[in-house]
Formats: C-alpha cells, structure tokens, sequence
C-alpha cells in the first residue's frame, strides 16, 4: 500500500521506519490520550491504516472507537489484519 500511495502520500510511521520522534506521538494516538488525541486532531491525516488491537496483548486501540465514532472518518476497507479509515471530504 505504502509503495502504491508513493509519492502522493507521506506515511507517518511504519514498521520499517521507526523515527523515535514519531513514536511517542504514535502511541499516544493509539491509545488517544488527550496529548495524542489533539496530535492526531491538530494534524493532517487522511489516511489510517491500523490493526484490530495490540498484538502482544490483544487491547483493542481506543483510536478505533474514536473513528468509528467520529462522522470525519469512515471505513474504506476491513479485514482480519483490521481496517483502512479515509477521512470525509468536506
């Protein structure tokens, strides 16, 4: 997906790219703490790609309650890895 999006799309963070400025803010988006939830909300996604839940515990993100939730954002695609949200266009 990654390669397919290039260059229209930059990726904030992926497995193979592990900036450690990024990895707080990640986290923090994951499990929508208020530092997180404002990163997220003050930021220009289009795009989430992100599984059903951790994968060492199996917690489901709370960002997935948050974009299923929220009417900015729908599912553009689901499977048993978890979903793709794209953002509503104004």
């Amino acid at each position: 997906l990654i390669w397919h999006l290039y260059p229209v799309t930059t990726i904030f963070i992926d497995g193979r790219m592990l900036d450690p400025t990024r990895v707080a803010p990640y986290t923090n988006i994951l499990w929508m703490t208020p530092e997180g939830r404002q990163f997220f909300e003050n930021s220009n996604f289009d795009l989430v790609l992100i599984p059903f839940g951790n994968a060492f515990s199996g917690e489901r993100y709370p960002i997935l309650d948050y974009l299923r939730s929220n009417a900015d954002w729908r599912i553009a695609y689901q499977d048993r890895a978890g979903y793709l949200f794209i953002r509503n266009m104004p």
